[in-house]
């Protein structure tokens, strides 16, 4: 929970086997702003973990697919403009020198 200049954090309690409370706590004050307390009522044995199937492979799906082609689309996109910038700024600052700075050039790369 925030708002401009507040800020709180929750705490969560295990008062035994069957009872377990969460609070949301202002962090200034301490005041509890919301809690709520999960009751089980009944239950059996848990069993060991080899009694709970095992879980389903991971898998990619169309979304991760997605999200990655837009990364690297969008990396590329920013690279060029980059890039392309710097070769504008290049050729702009050519163009404006004088014939007689780009002979001085010319004689400087000769050597």
């Amino acid at each position: 929970m925030w708002f401009p200049g507040t800020y709180s954090f929750s705490r969560m309690m295990v008062h035994n086997h069957t009872h377990l409370e969460w609070q949301q706590v202002m962090a200034l004050t301490g005041e509890v702003v919301d809690s709520m307390m999960l009751i089980q009522t009944r239950h059996g044995p848990f069993g060991t973990i080899e009694d709970f199937p095992a879980p389903p492979p991971l898998e990619w799906d169309g979304g991760e697919v997605i999200l990655w082609g837009g990364c690297i689309l969008g990396a590329v996109l920013l690279f060029l403009i980059f890039f392309g910038g710097i070769v504008l700024f290049m050729f702009r600052n050519y163009r404006r020198r004088t014939p007689s700075q780009h002979k001085l050039l010319e004689q400087l790369y000769e050597i």
